[in-house]
């Protein structure tokens, strides 16, 4: 088992606090496994992160890939049972001419 820097044995280490690694992180917690997730950067999500980056300016990268999120994730972590929710947006600005407008 690898130590991290506080002396404590992990069965895995998660280089990666994106959506991707949380994802693998929590399904491996739940099978038993301890667990650590690295994450160079002040905030978790990667492309599903939304966040300030001037005072009253969020920006999100990719956040609108988290309505592709499977179903059955939803379910197998019980997501519903945290804080977890899921925002939709009534329309989607992209870097280009054009518009998506989604379903509210």
């Amino acid at each position: 088992m690898p130590a991290g820097s506080s002396g404590k044995k992990y069965d895995v280490i998660v280089i990666g606090g994106g959506h991707n690694g949380l994802t693998n992180a929590a399904y491996l917690a739940k099978a038993g496994k301890k667990v650590l997730v690295l994450e160079r950067r002040h905030i978790l999500g990667g492309a599903a992160c939304t966040e300030e980056v001037f005072p009253g300016f969020k920006f999100s990268v990719c956040s609108y890939v988290v309505s592709l999120l499977r179903p059955e994730i939803i379910r197998d972590l019980d997501l519903p049972a945290t804080d977890w929710r899921f925002c939709r947006w009534m329309a989607l600005s992209l870097p280009c001419p054009t518009a998506i407008t989604c379903g509210a």
